[in-house]
């Protein structure tokens, strides 16, 4: 029996798993299809909790992706959410960078979104393909960005997008979090305090 785990439980290999501590293919699953059924492959997750993360993690949960998070690399490297959506074969990896402080960086959008490229995906692409295949989209999550005390958000996304990264502000994120939330009691202690300040906004 290899170390899987689904909904923080083990289970047996012939049973559906969602992650599996191996090192094959992440879609190689039992039946020869693709599905997370039987999904074997991944390295190690840590717990510990980043707010933003996890509100990402709700979110493509609700739009039906099966998603992990934090899971740790050799060298001291990190994916922060991988995405996996069976009914269309979507895989998206997933960049988390949202700071409570408004991000003033030094470099203009140009020279931050190549940053953003080589740090945060092309240094791990290698391991995401090992995961996820060839194909799959990057995903990069922003807060607020500036330079030099001016707002470069949308010049920013354009220059990601010529590296075909999809910038996402965390505002639309929480805004379609907040339309969507109803008064089901949710487990996640990050969504429930969203739902919670909300309420009494």
């Amino acid at each position: 029996m290899s170390n899987c785990w689904h909904d923080e439980k083990p289970v047996r290999d012939k049973k559906p798993i969602i992650w599996c501590y191996s090192y094959r293919s992440l879609w190689e699953t039992a039946d020869g299809g693709f599905g997370p059924s039987h999904v074997v492959g991944f390295l190690f997750v840590k717990n510990t909790m980043n707010p933003a993360e996890e509100i990402v993690k709700f979110w493509f949960q609700e739009k039906g992706y099966y998603v992990q998070s934090s899971i740790r690399l050799a060298h001291n490297k990190e994916l922060d959410i991988l995405a996996v959506k069976p009914a269309t074969k979507e895989k998206i990896h997933v960049e988390v960078s949202v700071s409570l402080r408004m991000a003033n960086y030094d470099r203009n959008p140009e020279q931050l979104a190549e940053e953003y490229l080589e740090k945060k995906f092309l240094s791990v692409k290698d391991n995401v393909t090992e995961l996820l295949g060839e194909n799959y989209d990057k995903f990069l999550v922003v807060g607020n960005v500036s330079f030099k005390n001016k707002d470069i958000l949308e010049e920013f996304i354009k220059m990601c997008a010529k590296r075909n990264i999809k910038v996402i502000n965390i505002r639309q994120i929480l805004n379609e979090i907040r339309s969507n939330l109803s008064t089901h009691t949710y487990l996640n202690s990050v969504i429930k305090t969203v739902q919670i300040a909300d309420m009494f906004k």
